[in-house]
């Protein structure tokens, strides 16, 4: 059984007890990705300023696994995005944002697609609390993103400070 959008539920593990529709389908599919690439964004973003080699490497291997997830187009784009972001030396440290904003905006449209849905499905709950893992997961990695920022907006200034007295 396909649903058109590429993903087989069968083949994936997930055996519907009901019929459902499609999109619901894809939010179990999608719920996966969420959880387990929200809780990668927030590890990249922790490692980020760890060093610049050690991010591109991470950032090509998290890509390359982006891209070859699913055929959909929202993967092939990430993962794209995120290999060429981390490539860019002086703007590698953006790839751990997009990463991590693109999996949290899947993550809540997942969540708003399971909310539609009954919860009889068996699946219904594995898939909320993936979802909601996930996008706290890549949350977290933005909020951590946005720490180093501030930290280095911070320093910036007091060197610049520092300089002119």
């Amino acid at each position: 059984m396909s649903n058109g959008l590429g993903l087989s539920p069968a083949t994936e593990g997930y055996q519907p007890s009901q019929k459902i529709s499609s999109a619901y389908v894809e939010a179990i599919n999608a719920a996966r990705f969420v959880k387990g690439f929200g809780i990668t964004a927030m590890i990249f973003s922790m490692l980020l300023f760890g060093g610049s080699l050690l991010s591109v490497a991470v950032g090509l291997g998290i890509g390359l696994f982006i891209l070859r997830y699913d055929k959909q187009s929202f993967y092939r784009v990430l993962g794209i995005t995120v290999m060429v972001l981390a490539i860019l030396l002086p703007i590698n440290f953006l790839s751990s944002l997009v990463l991590s904003g693109s999996v949290m905006r899947k993550g809540i449209l997942t969540l708003r697609t399971l909310s539609r849905q009954s919860s009889e499905d068996d699946d219904w709950i594995v898939s909320k609390k993936r979802a909601m893992i996930g996008t706290i997961c890549s949350g977290l990695g933005i909020a951590v993103f946005l720490l180093y920022l501030l930290i280095f907006a911070v320093s910036v200034t007091l060197m610049t400070l520092r300089q002119i007295r």
